[in-house]
């Protein structure tokens, strides 16, 4: 399993390891609500407004208003950080 740090940290918020056990739940193609949801408030997954949008964009899968719902941006942040964590392809939040 690749190192799986979530990097950024901020007055407010400080992110460290996804757990193994999160990356397994929460990988993967399909529907992943109920697990993503479950590790999101588990880990009181979070980090500021701004940044989640600006990392989602880049897929190209939700538009701006879709992005401009934080609460969803949280779940989605997350399953596409363990998904890219199981591929060995996360780089995480750089700010």
């Amino acid at each position: 399993m690749p190192e799986n740090k979530f990097f950024y940290e901020t007055k407010e918020y400080k992110q460290g390891s996804i757990p193994d056990q999160a990356i397994a739940d929460c990988s993967g193609s399909g529907k992943m609500d109920e697990p993503v949801a479950y590790w999101v408030k588990e880990l009181d997954f979070n980090f500021p407004v701004a940044w989640g949008a600006e990392w989602l964009i880049d897929y190209g899968a939700w538009d701006e208003e879709q992005l401009a719902d934080h609460e969803e941006n949280r779940l989605r942040v997350f399953w596409m950080a363990c998904c890219d964590i199981s591929e060995g392809e996360f780089f995480g939040m750089l700010h």
